[in-house]
């Protein structure tokens, strides 16, 4: 008997916004996940983060719709950002 895998609902905005400090996953340019530190939160038209990658240390820009709380999600929304660029 095959184990069916469970469906996560996308949801690419996190319902509300990040505060300085507070951590969260995020995709990269290059489609992958990882974690980092909210250093600043710009607010024009759209939210934008500045984060400090929790890996490497290096600052970085990132859209809110690109951040998760919970890395399964990041990963699911990547894997369909792959699939789209590939279309």
């Amino acid at each position: 008997m095959k184990k069916q895998k469970q469906k996560i609902e996308i949801t690419p905005k996190s319902s509300e916004p990040y505060k300085k400090g507070d951590f969260c996953y995020y995709i990269a340019f290059d489609s992958k996940v990882y974690l980092g530190e909210i250093q600043s939160v710009e607010t024009s038209k759209d939210l934008i983060y500045t984060l400090v990658d929790q890996q490497t240390y290096k600052f970085g820009v990132v859209a809110h719709e690109k951040c998760f709380d919970d890395e399964k999600k990041a990963k699911l929304f990547a894997k369909n950002l792959k699939k789209e660029k590939k279309q």
